[in-house]
């Protein structure tokens, strides 16, 4: 496996990044090291879990607490569409496409 920093930057044509942020840190800026990677035109994906979708599900009546409990508790960061798209944005990276499929989305940008 590589790190991060070992893969040089403008080399990566796509990157699917599945439970984006549920696998990082909170300190570290995921999007930001994730972007550089990217070559003009490069397609970044980004898969995760909202939060903000799965407590309308519970208070729905659609989740137990249970699974409520296990779908928060086991993410070291949770980051909701909204949020992600901004830290996209910022990033200067298009957004071609953002969807929510049950409680996950994803997210397809491009560096322009």
């Amino acid at each position: 496996s590589y790190k991060i920093n070992d893969i040089p930057k403008n080399c990566c044509e796509h990157i699917i990044c599945s439970d984006a942020f549920s696998s990082v840190s909170p300190d570290f800026d995921f999007i930001k090291d994730i972007s550089n990677l990217l070559r003009k035109n490069g397609m970044l994906v980004i898969k995760d879990i909202d939060p903000m979708t799965v407590c309308r599900s519970y208070c729905e009546g659609l989740f137990d607490s249970d699974q409520l409990s296990n779908t928060l508790t086991t993410k070291r960061r949770l980051v909701s569409l909204s949020d992600c798209i901004r830290m996209v944005r910022e990033n200067n990276l298009q957004i071609d496409k953002a969807s929510i499929n049950g409680v996950s989305y994803e997210i397809v940008a491009s560096r322009k």
